[in-house]
C-alpha cells in the first residue's frame, strides 16, 4: 500500500532489559525539564476536569469508566490541537491507573506533537519507558502492544534519538504503522489522529477518504471536521472547508482553535465581519482558558496566533486603530506581528506606533538590520521626505524602489504591483493577506506623497477588490 511507503523509517538497535518489573507508579516530570513549547510544566501537571469543551474523543466507543473518558478527552483535545489539555488528560488517566499503556501512549503524543527538543524528548521518553516497563512487568494485550510500537516508532521519527529510550530494539516504522491497522484499524482515532500526524504534508486525497468514512460513522467527530477543514483549506476548497466549520464550532464549543479555524475560512469569501466575530469567540475563550488555570496566557500558542489573525481582520475591515492595538499586543509573541505593525503603522501615518516597534525589533537581532534600515528610510521620507537610497533585496523592495525612483510610467507600474498583489493574496493564509494589505497600503501611501494620483487611485481600487475577497 502506498500509504506505508511515505513513513518507513527502519531503525537497528541493541536489545535491551529492565531493572525493574513493579507496577508502582512513578514521578512523571523530570527535574531536568521545566518548559514544553511555549507551556510551564506546572501547567501541564494541572489537574483537568472532564468535559466536552474540546469535543468527544472515540479511542473507546464506549468509555466503561472514568478512566477511558480521560483517554477519550485526551484524543479530543489532540485532535483540536490542545496539546496541554491533552496530556493533563492522559495524565489523570494515568492517575487513576498507574498501569494505563494506552494513557501512557497519549502523554507522549501530546508532547512530541508540540516539542521535540531535548525536553520535549525527556518527557515523551519518560512516559514510553513507563510504558515498556508495564509492558515487561505483565502480559498486555495486541492492542497496546500495538499502540506502544507505533508510539515508539513515532518518537524515532520525530526524536531520532534511540538514547531516551529503554527499549533498544530496532524498530521500523512501516511495520508498526500496518501492524497497528491490523489490530486495531477500525479504531477512530486511528483513522483520523495517527494518519493525521503521520502525513498532514502529503496524499490530501488518502487523508480525505479516510476522514469522510469516519464522518459518515461519526458525524460528531470534531478531530474529522477539524482535519477536514485544513484539507479542503490547503487545497483551496473553501466553500467545504467553511462546511466543515460550521459543524466544527458547534462540536467544540470550549476550544480556541476550532472557533478561530472556522473564522479562518470566511476572509477568503470576503466575510470579514462573520470572521471578526469567530476570532473574538476565539480570543475571549482562550483568555478565560487562563485566567482559570491561574497561568500565563503566552502558555497557550494558539492565542498569539489568534490575536495576529484578529488584528489581519480588523485590518480587513479597515479599522487600523484595532488592528494596530491588536498587533502590539501580539508583538511581545510574534516578531512577524512587529514586522505587521510598524509597516501599519507606517502606512497610516502612526509614526510614533511606528517608532515603538522599530525599537523593539532592532534588539532582536541582526536578521532584521537590513529590513529595519529601509523601514527607518522610509519613516524619514514620510517624516522629511527624504527618499531612501537603499531598498531590501525582495520582490517588494524593487517594486517601492520603481515608485520612489518614478522610474516607468504610472500605468507601467500598476500593471507590476497588480500582478504582484494578486499573487500576494491568492497565496492564501492570513500572513499572505495581511502583509498583503500593509505592503498595498504602504505602495499607496508612498505613490499619493510622491505625487502619483493615478497610481493611487489605482491601487485604492485593487484594495478595494482585496477586501471583497475578489483576488
Amino acid at each position: 500500500m502506498k500509504i506505508f511507503n511515505l513513513i518507513i523509517c527502519t531503525l537497528f538497535i541493541n536489545s535491551f532489559a529492565y531493572a525493574d518489573a513493579s507496577h508502582a507508579p512513578i514521578d512523571l516530570s523530570p527535574s531536568s525539564v521545566t518548559t514544553i513549547g511555549s507551556a510551564n510544566l506546572s501547567t501541564l501537571n494541572l489537574k483537568i476536569e472532564l468535559s466536552d469543551d474540546n469535543g468527544i474523543g472515540y479511542f473507546f466507543p464506549q468509555a466503561n469508566n472514568t478512566e477511558e473518558q480521560y483517554i477519550n478527552q485526551g484524543y479530543a483535545s489532540l485532535n483540536v490541537f490542545h496539546y496541554v489539555d491533552a496530556y493533563r488528560s492522559f495524565k489523570q488517566a494515568y492517575t487513576l491507573n498507574n498501569d494505563s499503556i494506552f494513557a501512557l501512549v497519549g502523554m507522549s503524543y501530546a508532547i512530541l506533537t508540540q516539542d521535540t527538543s531535548k525536553g520535549g524528548a525527556t518527557l515523551s521518553s519518560t512516559a514510553l519507558n513507563e510504558a515498556f516497563r508495564i509492558s515487561n512487568a505483565r502480559s498486555i494485550s495486541k492492542q497496546e502492544s500495538a499502540w506502544l510500537g507505533f508510539a515508539k516508532a513515532f518518537f524515532m521519527i520525530k526524536v531520532g534519538d534511540i538514547s531516551y529510550l529503554d527499549d533498544k530494539n530496532a524498530v521500523d516504522a512501516s511495520k508498526a504503522f500496518q501492524n497497528l491497522a491490523a489490530v486495531d484499524g477500525n479504531n477512530l482515532e486511528f483513522k483520523t489522529f495517527v494518519h493525521w500526524i503521520i502525513l498532514n504534508n502529503s496524499n490530501f486525497q488518502y487523508i480525505k477518504s479516510l476522514l469522510d468514512s469516519v464522518i459518515a460513522i461519526e458525524p460528531n467527530h470534531a478531530g474529522a471536521r477539524h482535519y477536514s477543514l485544513h484539507i479542503a483549506e490547503m487545497t483551496d476548497d473553501i466553500a467545504t472547508a467553511q462546511m466543515h466549520g460550521k459543524v466544527l464550532i458547534t462540536l467544540a464549543l470550549g476550544n480556541g482553535h476550532a472557533q478561530h479555524m472556522y473564522g479562518h475560512t470566511l476572509p477568503q469569501t470576503g466575510q470579514w465581519k462573520e470572521a471578526l466575530e469567530q476570532f473574538l469567540i476565539a480570543d475571549d475563550i482562550h483568555k478565560k482558558w487562563a485566567t482559570s488555570n491561574g497561568v500565563n496566557i503566552s502558555e497557550d500558542w494558539h492565542y498569539a496566533h489568534n490575536l495576529d489573525l484578529l488584528a489581519a481582520t480588523y485590518l480587513g475591515l479597515g479599522d487600523y486603530e484595532n488592528a494596530l492595538d491588536n498587533w502590539s499586543i501580539a508583538m511581545s509573541f510574534d516578531a512577524r506581528a512587529i514586522l505587521k505593525m510598524i509597516g501599519l503603522a507606517l502606512a497610516v501615518g502612526e509614526l510614533d506606533r511606528a517608532e515603538e516597534a522599530l525599537v523593539l525589533i532592532e534588539v532582536l537581532g541582526p536578521q532584521y538590520k537590513n529590513y529595519v534600515s529601509f523601514l527607518r528610510s522610509e519613516q524619514g521620507f514620510l517624516s522629511a521626505s527624504t527618499i531612501p537610497k537603499v531598498f531590501p533585496s525582495t520582490d517588494f523592495g524593487a517594486l517601492l524602489k520603481t515608485i520612489y525612483e518614478k522610474s516607468s510610467s504610472q500605468e507601467s507600474l500598476y500593471s507590476q504591483l497588480e500582478v504582484y498583489f494578486v499573487a500576494k493574496f491568492k497565496s492564501g493564509g492570513f500572513d499572505g493577506w495581511s502583509n498583503g494589505f500593509v505592503e498595498l497600503m504602504r505602495a499607496r501611501n508612498i505613490s499619493s506623497k510622491m505625487g502619483l494620483t493615478e497610481l493611487e487611485q489605482s491601487l485604492k481600487q485593487l484594495e478595494v477588490r482585496a477586501r471583497s475577497g475578489q483576488l
